[in-house]
């Protein structure tokens, strides 16, 4: 049976928003549209906006085939009912994506705007220590978000052309899609994807027995993978622009991953698209007891792989251009990290990498490929005649960084003023060679209280002394990182006092 919809807006009257309409086979309900198999159903000129539904797809919730055009989806979201309490039950248990539309069957998008749908749900998950030791951990509450496909979440066949996604989010996977290991999407004609992000805050009570009594450490995390598409099947994208997406973890825009299961999904093809102002970053705060040395640790680093694209899949990349892209660690614009396991490949030709950033290592790509089995053979990553242009990484590789297993086939390219260097930061030097000299005043009995510091320093602050003499309780690590200029780039004086 084939529906068509015209001109379908969810201003209905009070009385038709109250219950359910049924045509044929195809139910309305809130104005969220359910296609079931084998209707074929067409929306027009339509407009879903400020929908909610408990688990996916508050517009379209697709079975059947569905073809949308000239359609706005705006301000939809998935809000599960969870409990408000802490629960034992695995967050895997629960369904949360796709705010505008799910879809499990054929589906074809032209010509429409997706903006600000979300598909985030805070959820409180406790995991226990079923071991129960005398000493060490006990147990878990983690405090986080659930969401996959901020606007889309595609388990079958979809084609989307010439349309816009803005400011979706999700909280896990996808800012503005979702593609499972069972679906194939194609991203084909001027499609643009500015402003989605994949972002939510993860934190975690860590409860450790220590001497017979319970203390607290925690670990501050963030989540998030492929700022405007994480894929896990096979996705194909033509002639897209990416412009300021945003992924706490891996892949400012996009975000592939192989797969180990021999099906042949994990397959990611990238042509004649644009990547700028897209960022893969986040902070991770962690406060844990070492049960072997019985201590308690802390650690403050800055994560994130990928600033355009991180990818794990049979990847081809052609004729695009990145520009300006940013990665906390690895590869400012692209990163790839393969495994004979997950049939990982990688093919860049013809592409160029201009004024991206990483914060360690591969200013415009990392390239890192681990062989698990000696009898298998690793296949080289391939760039073909693509440009590298001022390019920067904190610590090693300027344009291309290498490690673990790879082997890199590089022709016909050029690179120019692409720099790696340590970038020492004088204030956090001088701030720490401040602090050991001052502790030194007190120490010989130069001085015998912070008073006596500040007069013979002739400094007006005593606040400020007090602050730098706290830094002699950092982390031994992050001391040594500092006094190497390996530090996070974007570590400033004010932001390491207000951590400790």
């Amino acid at each position: 049976m084939e529906k068509k919809i015209f001109n379908k807006s969810r201003f209905y009257t009070p009385l038709l928003l109250a219950v359910m309409l049924t045509i044929g086979s195809v139910t309305f309900a809130n104005d969220r549209v359910t296609v079931p198999v084998p209707d074929t159903l067409d929306i027009n000129n339509g407009s879903f906006e400020s929908l909610k539904h408990e688990s996916s797809g508050a517009g379209v919730y697709n079975e059947g085939s569905v073809n949308i055009k000239n359609t706005s989806f705006k301000n939809n979201s998935i809000e599960p009912d969870f409990p408000t309490e802490p629960t034992e039950i695995s967050p895997y248990d629960y369904t949360v994506e796709g705010a505008a539309i799910a879809n499990y069957g054929v589906m074809t998008i032209e010509n429409t705007i997706f903006d600000n749908n979300i598909s985030s749900a805070l959820y409180r998950y406790i995991s226990k220590n079923i071991m129960q030791p005398e000493e060490g951990f006990q147990q878990a509450d983690f405090t986080m978000s659930l969401g996959y496909g901020g606007a889309i979440s595609n388990h079958s066949n979809a084609v989307i052309s010439d349309s816009i996604f803005t400011n979706n989010i999700s909280a896990q996977k996808g800012g503005a899609i979702f593609n499972d290991e069972n679906g194939t999407l194609e991203i084909v004609g001027s499609n643009e994807f500015s402003r989605n992000k994949a972002y939510s805050e993860y934190f975690a009570v860590n409860t450790y027995k220590v001497n017979n009594e319970l203390i607290d450490g925690y670990d501050n995390d963030y989540n998030g993978f492929g700022g405007a598409v994480s894929n896990s099947g096979t996705l194909k994208v033509n002639g897209a622009k990416f412009t300021s997406n945003l992924a706490a973890i891996q892949g400012g825009a996009i975000n592939s991953e192989g797969k180990t299961d021999g099906s042949g999904t994990g397959k990611l093809e990238v042509l004649n698209s644009t990547f700028k102002n897209n960022i893969a970053k986040s902070n991770h705060d962690i406060k844990r007891y070492d049960e072997i040395n019985h201590k308690w640790e802390e650690n403050h680093t800055i994560q994130g792989a990928g600033g355009a694209i991180s990818t794990s899949s049979d990847t081809i990349i052609k004729d695009s251009t990145f520009i300006a892209n940013e990665a906390g660690t690895h590869g400012g614009a692209i990163d790839f990290y393969g495994t004979n396991y997950f049939n990982s490949k990688l093919s860049i030709q013809n592409s160029t990498f201009n004024s991206n950033k990483s914060g360690q290592q591969g200013g415009a790509v990392n390239l890192s490929f681990e062989k698990f089995d000696d009898d298998m053979i690793i296949p080289a990553v391939e760039i073909l005649s693509s440009e590298f242009k001022n390019n920067f990484a904190a610590q090693q590789g300027g344009a291309i960084s290498t490690e673990k297993d790879t082997i890199l086939a590089l022709s016909d390219s050029t690179f120019d003023s692409n720099k790696a260097y340590t970038e020492y930061n004088l204030t956090l030097i001088k701030a720490l060679t401040r602090c050991y000299y001052w502790h030194g005043l007190l120490q010989k009995g130069i001085c015998k209280t912070i008073t006596d510091i500040q007069h013979f320093e002739n400094m007006k602050d005593k606040k400020y002394i007090r602050q730098i003499m706290s830094l002699r309780f950092l982390p031994p690590k992050l001391q040594e990182d500092i006094l190497n200029g390996t530090q996070h780039t974007d570590l400033s004086l004010k932001k390491l006092l207000k951590m400790y």
